[in-house]
C-alpha cells in the first residue's frame, strides 16, 4: 500500500515510519525542509499549511496517515492554524482520491475526564489542544461524509517509550521531564495526584499497522493502556531507576479516579497496550539522555 505520512519525523510518527516500513508499505513523508529517511520512504517537501506543496503527492496514495500538529506561537491563534491545515489536509487527499485516513487525535477531547469514558462520549473539551483535536475529528467526519472514504480516530494518552532509532527525535510530558530531574538529583520529587492511562508508543504504532492490514476500519479507537499509573508510582519508579532515595510528596486535593474503556481497540483490532514496561524505558531514556 502507498501510504502518505505527515509528522514522520517527529516522535510517534518516527515509530509510525518504521512499523509502516516494516510492515511493507511504500511510504511518503511530508517535511518541510530535506530530511534522511530509511530505505523505503519518499520525502516530499512541502508545508502542511500551503497544499499546493503536496497536492500532487497525494495523487496515487491508497492511504492518509496524519500525524502532524501545527501549533501557533501566538496563544492569540489556539489551534486554528492546527484545524485548518488538517481540514486542507484531508480535503486535498479525497480529490486526489485517498480512500483511506487515520487521524492522530488525543485523550485530551474527553477533557474535563469522567469517571468512565468511551468512544461514544458527547464531547466538551476544555482547553485550546482538545478542541483543537476535537475540530480535527469533525472535519475528518465531514470529509468521509462528502467522499465517500473510510476514516479512521485513533486517540492516545501520554505516550511513552524510547525514540524509534538512535539520536530520533524524542518527545516527553513536562511532568515525567520534572520526575526524572528531581530523581537524578536526589531531591524532593512533588507530583500532582492522580493517575494516567499511558500509551506504549510501539504498540501505538503496531495499531496504524493493524488499521492499515486488510479490509477499512472505520472509527475511533482509544489507544491507551487498560490499567491507569498513579504519578506516585511514576515518581517512585524513576527513583528506583536512578538508584536514589528522594521523598516522593503528593500535592493537591485528592483526583476522582478515572478511565477509558478500551475494549474496542481488543475488540476489533486484537491489540492491548501494556505501557509499563514502555514507561520504563521512557524513564531510563530521560535518566540517561535528557537530565545528564
Amino acid at each position: 500500500m502507498r501510504v502518505f505520512l505527515t509528522g514522520g519525523t517527529g516522535y510517534i510518527g518516527g515509530h509510525l515510519l518504521k512499523q509502516l516500513l516494516e510492515s511493507g508499505h511504500q511510504v511518503a513523508v511530508l517535511a518541510r525542509s530535506e530530511v534522511a529517511l530509511p530505505p523505503g520512504a519518499e520525502l516530499v517537501q512541502g508545508d502542511l499549511e500551503s497544499p499546493e506543496t503536496y497536492r500532487t503527492a497525494l495523487e496515487g496514495q491508497d492511504a492518509l496517515v496524519h500525524n502532524a500538529v501545527v501549533w501557533p506561537e501566538e496563544p492569540g491563534e489556539w489551534g486554528a492554524p492546527d484545524v485548518c491545515a488538517g481540514a486542507a489536509l484531508f480535503h486535498a487527499a479525497a480529490e486526489a482520491g485517498v480512500r483511506r485516513m487515520v487521524f492522530t487525535s488525543s485523550t485530551a477531547v474527553h477533557r474535563p475526564f469522567q469517571e468512565r469514558m468511551s468512544e461514544a462520549d458527547v464531547l466538551r473539551p476544555q482547553d485550546a489542544y482538545g478542541a483543537t483535536k476535537a475540530a480535527g475529528e469533525a472535519f475528518l467526519w465531514a470529509v468521509a461524509a462528502t467522499y465517500g472514504v473510510s476514516a479512521t480516530v485513533v486517540r492516545p494518552g501520554p505516550t511513552v517509550g524510547p525514540p524509534a532509532t538512535p539520536g530520533a527525535r524524542f518527545h516527553c510530558d513536562r511532568r515525567l521531564v520534572a520526575i526524572a530531574q528531581g530523581a537524578r538529583q536526589g531531591d524532593e520529587i512533588v507530583v500532582e495526584p492522580g493517575a494516567r492511562q499511558f500509551t506504549c508508543v510501539q504498540q501505538l504504532a503496531s495499531v496504524y499497522g493493524k488499521l492499515l492490514e486488510g479490509e477499512p476500519r472505520p472509527g475511533t479507537f482509544l489507544a491507551v493502556d487498560p490499567e491507569p499509573a498513579t504519578w506516585e508510582e511514576v515518581a517512585q519508579e524513576a527513583a528506583f531507576l536512578a538508584g536514589t532515595r528522594p521523598t516522593v510528596r503528593v500535592d493537591g486535593a485528592p483526583e476522582p479516579e478515572h478511565r477509558f474503556d478500551v475494549s474496542r481497540l481488543a475488540t476489533k483490532l486484537g491489540v492491548e497496550i501494556d505501557s509499563r514496561p514502555a514507561l520504563r524505558a521512557h524513564l531510563a531514556y530521560l535518566l540517561k539522555e535528557a537530565c545528564a
